[in-house]
């Protein structure tokens, strides 16, 4: 009787592929879902805006005369420090110029009598776009009109501040980053905004609390995302996303809310307040659905 012939590793390779191994492949995890692609518009926002610095600081650096390189690297990572410093500890809190000019005054003895400040706060400015993707912006506050109306505390410490912001686009930020749209106290920014702009620019702090009352949040109460409310709008103060006037009159101090340099800044690219709240409404609208919209016909 005839032996069975032997199988050798040619015949061995010439198996077709296993039915279950080419199953499982199939059935495999599906690819990761793609990131959109950033808003050309802020992509070009965030090159125009490191070429700007740019320029600034090769036009500021020309001015200073008898500095070395290395006494201006010096000062330039004094400033950077302070600014994130800063900005770990008090997130979007604009830094007052006079901060940024006692840290070169005190490192460079002759910084007044030069005046570099102009220098090394543009060189800071170019260094956090290219290097860091970050955008050190200047804000600046208008002066206050004579009259009974004055500025409170919360504009201490000079007209110009400057304040750390991603040039990160948006859709990348939220996902490696930091998602803003859930954050609660940009909701209430955002309606404070709306509230302000519905009442001519300004808004009283007796109609504010009386909006918001109507929305469910109370001015003596803990709310359940907020927090202390009243916390939230001096932390806004604060970071002077909005502004509060104190007015004198007749029946006593009054307060007023208007939207703050830091705010319409930050919306300037997309607009403005205006724009950015009108496209807020037009995004809200709801469409009713066909089977609706033919339940209203029959109506």
């Amino acid at each position: 009787m005839a032996s069975p012939a032997p199988v050798g590793r040619g015949s061995r390779n010439k198996r077709g592929p296993s039915r279950g191994r080419s199953r499982n492949k199939s059935q495999g995890p599906s690819a990761a879902p793609r990131l959109a692609p950033p808003d050309p518009a802020e992509l070009q926002y965030a090159a125009q805006q490191t070429q700007l610095y740019k320029q600034n600081a090769h036009a500021e650096a020309m001015r200073v005369v008898g500095m070395s390189m290395q006494e201006q690297e010096k000062l330039l990572r004094e400033v950077m420090r302070l600014m994130l410093f800063r900005q770990k500890a008090q997130p979007d809190v604009p830094v007052p110029r006079n901060d940024l000019t006692k840290v070169i005054l005190a490192s460079y003895k002759d910084g007044k009598k030069a005046n570099i400040a102009n220098a090394i706060i543009a060189l800071a400015q170019e260094s956090f776009a290219k290097v860091m993707g970050m955008d050190m912006r200047e804000l600046k506050i208008a002066p206050v009109s004579k009259g009974k109306s004055r500025i409170t505390e919360n504009e201490a410490g000079g007209s110009k501040f400057y304040v750390l912001r991603s040039l990160v686009p948006t859709n990348w930020k939220r996902k490696f980053v930091a998602d803003e749209s859930q954050n609660p106290s940009r909701h209430l920014l955002v309606l404070l905004l709306m509230l302000i702009k519905c009442q001519g620019d300004k808004l009283s702090e007796e109609d504010m609390w009386q909006y918001l009352s109507d929305l469910g949040i109370q001015q003596r109460e803990v709310h359940f995302k907020l927090g202390k409310v009243e916390d939230e709008i001096k932390t806004l103060v604060q970071k002077k996303y909005l502004i509060q006037r104190k007015q004198n009159g007749a029946d006593g101090d009054s307060f007023t809310y208007e939207a703050g340099p830091n705010a319409t800044d930050e919306l300037e690219p997309k607009g403005g307040i205006d724009a950015y709240v009108d496209r807020l409404f037009t995004d809200s609208l709801i469409q009713p659905s066909a089977d609706q919209a033919q339940e209203m016909e029959m109506e």
